[in-house]
């Protein structure tokens, strides 16, 4: 039986969000009260050819919802979402099926399987903001397809099979414009059976038409064709910039300059050195040369914190006492930098230290008294005040010159952390990111002084409303 929205009392509002049996017969609608919430729900799309298990719209939020086909359906829609957040989907179909179809919205966590179909295909409106997806698995013949707009992956394991690209940045229609796609700290992975299978492939196929894909900090492996651009008109790019693929075919990248470009940074062709390939472990495994091998800039002001298990995004996973992003959907744990080696042995003539007789150790000094007057008082916040607009501030008063950190999380995503420096006591402004999605954001926010007290945190409230 195909799960149903629950009603709700209001009729003010038409229903965001339903469910419907396989091929839209017999379809059952939401109550005509808007839903903001669905959560914790089983969905299994009938038998046969077509249908869709969820259909998401009006800036819903759907959480830990389930959707499964039988063994025997085809050509199924799991998830048709049209704006709203999507959050740990968990969506498996079968053959020539899609799992999700995102119109608009946000992605955080979650599995999509279409097994000989394609697991998520973006097809957005013009003029929307790129639509974000972060710490999900996707796996298909197809794992990722923007055939409209603009689309952001973080953190994502990517996986491809058969003779489609992995990853696909196309548009076969007559629609100009804008089509672009950006992969940060992804990991792309064929099955490596098929000498056509891409990577990922840029295609524009009208005059106008602008598709480009920029790959950072990412891994392209297990496929014949790393990286393909193809423009019969309009022009097609890639970018990356520390990314580890294996070499390129002639004909995967023209030479015509008027039909676009790749241009890359600092690649590597090494062997990315997963835990378990065949087993399906795609972690960096001790040692791999992809260890810290990222950029080392500081985290963009939308860029996810965390990687694909939750861990922190940078950490020095290499031992050098540099903290570097890894490439790839993984971030290595943190490892202690080796000890200092031990001295060396004395040279012929050179007295040998007595083992009965250590070197005296200096006596220890006796306890320095506390400073008269040392600093041990937390600096103190006043007067918070959030102010929305284009441009969202906090302003506020701190009693003695130090730093306020305001840490912004969503959901359970820390999605940015800003500092600024107070010279002085007094009022102090800090600038939040303008390009914040809209949505409820949880602001902690924190004081230091020079003499290391801390404040305890202040928690506030931001919504960032849909322009």
């Amino acid at each position: 039986m195909p799960a149903t929205m629950p009603r709700h009392r209001s009729s003010r509002h038409r229903p965001a969000a339903g469910a419907c049996p396989a091929g839209g017969r017999g379809r059952r609608r939401a109550g005509r009260r808007r839903a903001r919430l669905l959560r914790d729900l089983g969905i299994r799309v009938g038998d046969g050819v077509g249908g869709r298990g969820l259909r998401l719209s009006g800036g819903a939020t759907a959480t830990r919802v389930a959707v499964s086909a039988p063994a025997g359906a085809a050509g199924a829609t799991g998830v048709g979402a049209v704006g709203g957040l999507l959050r740990d989907l968990d969506v498996s179909l079968g053959a020539s099926s899609l799992a999700l179809q995102l119109t608009d919205g946000e992605v955080d966590g979650g599995r999509f399987e279409a097994a000989g179909g394609t697991a998520i295909s973006v097809e957005q409106a013009p003029g929307l903001a790129a639509s974000r997806l972060h710490g999900l698995r996707a796996s298909g013949q197809t794992a990722l397809m923007v055939t409209h707009g603009r689309a952001t992956v973080d953190s994502a394991l990517l996986r491809g099979s058969g003779q489609s690209a992995v990853v696909q940045v196309a548009n076969s229609n007559a629609i100009s414009g804008e089509l672009r796609a950006i992969l940060r700290q992804v990991t792309i992975v064929g099955d490596g059976r098929s000498t056509l299978q891409r990577g990922v492939e840029v295609r524009a196929s009208s005059s106008g038409q602008h598709a480009s894909a920029k790959l950072l900090d990412t891994i392209v492996a297990a496929v014949k064709r790393p990286l393909v651009r193809a423009a019969a008109a309009g022009d097609a790019n890639i970018v990356t910039d520390h990314v580890a693929h294996g070499p390129l075919l002639a004909g995967d990248d023209p030479a015509d300059p008027s039909r676009g470009t790749l241009s890359e940074t600092a690649v590597l062709d090494v062997d990315p050195g997963f835990a378990d390939l065949a087993g399906g472990d795609l972690r960096l495994r001790p040692g791999s040369p992809l260890i810290d091998a990222g950029r080392p800039d500081p985290l963009d002001i939308d860029e996810a914190a965390t990687d694909l298990a939750g861990a922190a995004r940078v950490s020095d996973g290499n031992g050098d006492g540099v903290a570097i992003r890894d490439l790839g959907a993984y971030e290595s744990p943190a490892v202690a930098p080796p000890a200092p080696p031990a001295e060396p042995p004395p040279g012929p003539g050179e007295p040998a230290t007595p083992a009965s007789a250590p070197p005296a150790s200096p006596a220890p000094a006796p306890p320095a008294a506390a400073t008269p007057g040392a600093d041990r008082r937390a600096p103190r916040l006043a007067r918070l005040r959030l102010r929305g607009g284009a441009r969202p501030r906090l302003t506020g008063r701190l009693d003695e010159p130090g730093r306020v950190t305001v840490t912004i999380r969503h959901g359970r995503r820390v999605v940015k952390t800003v500092t600024v420096s107070v010279r002085r006591a007094g009022a102090f402004t800090v600038t939040l990111p303008p390009r914040l999605r809209p949505g409820r954001y949880a602001l902690a926010v924190r004081a230091a002084d020079a003499a290391g007290n801390r404040s305890r945190a202040t928690a506030l409230r931001l919504l960032r409303r849909a322009r």
